[in-house]
């Protein structure tokens, strides 16, 4: 992952017209998930906080982008701090009303 970072910083640098943007920021997402990945990695899995930010993390992925599109066509909002607070917001309602009756709903079925 570091050489393709590296790979993608100089296709940047030197103007090569590739669409590289999108591609250097998964690929540092990707670097800072597998050092994150190592560290956590020496916790107990009973550890409650890293069940919470997993538990937060797919449905984060699914709606930050509606939450950014939404709150800046309807409100204007363009504050990055702001749009992080509200994806968070809407991940947390989706977990709420989606996640936990679901996975209530699986271990339920999964007894009988």
């Amino acid at each position: 992952m570091v050489i393709l970072l590296v790979i993608f910083g100089l296709t940047k640098y030197l103007h090569t017209g590739l669409p590289t943007g999108i591609h250097i920021n998964v690929t540092i997402g990707c670097l800072i998930a597998l050092i994150s990945t190592v560290y956590l990695d020496k916790l107990s899995p009973r550890v409650q906080w890293d069940k919470f930010l997993g538990l937060f993390s797919y449905p984060l992925f699914l709606c930050h982008e509606l939450a950014a599109e939404f709150l800046g066509r309807h409100w204007h909002v363009r504050n990055p701090l702001v749009l992080v607070i509200g994806a968070i917001l809407l991940a947390a309602i989706l977990i709420v009303t989606v996640e936990i009756p679901s996975d209530w709903l699986r271990y339920r079925v999964r007894r009988r």
